[in-house]
């Protein structure tokens, strides 16, 4: 434990940005080359992983130990919140039930699975793991330097 404690302390931001630069990147791939449209809660969860993507790399640039404990964590947080709202959406959208709170495009349903892989995984679910894994990086981070060991 003392271990993960010490890895998490001293590489925390570097995984941050692995896991928000990845889900950046991806997202324009599907947008940009599978040709795949965003939705309405697509965009939402963009505009909430991509300041994470610029803001832990600029944390990690000029070594600002405040940038996780706030702003990482605050847009991680809500990010969940959208990704996993939009991804039990999807599965009643998928179950016939269209109603949401959220009013998307007729165009572009927000509850239309454009992609998914093994039968469960869809984009905004990958959306929820992503933000899921940043949270739970920032909560361990959080939990190992109030630890006195």
């Amino acid at each position: 434990m003392k271990k993960l404690g010490t890895f998490l302390k001293d590489y925390y931001l570097y995984l941050i940005i692995l896991i928000s630069w990845t889900g950046t990147l991806g997202s324009l791939y599907m947008s940009e080359v599978m040709t795949l449209p965003p939705c309405d809660l697509c965009w939402y969860q963009r505009a909430l992983l991509y300041p994470v993507a610029l803001i832990s790399i600029t944390a990690l640039f000029i070594k600002d130990s405040r940038a996780h404990k706030y702003y990482i964590m605050v847009l991680s947080l809500l990010g969940m919140i959208v990704s996993g709202y939009h991804y039990l959406y999807q599965l009643q959208y998928k179950a016939g039930n269209y109603n949401g709170l959220i009013p998307c495009d007729p165009n572009n349903p927000c509850g239309e699975t454009q992609l998914e892989l093994l039968g469960f995984i869809t984009i905004p679910l990958m959306s929820f793991t992503a933000f899921a894994l940043i949270t739970g990086i920032l909560l361990l981070v959080r939990y190992f330097s109030r630890k006195k060991s």
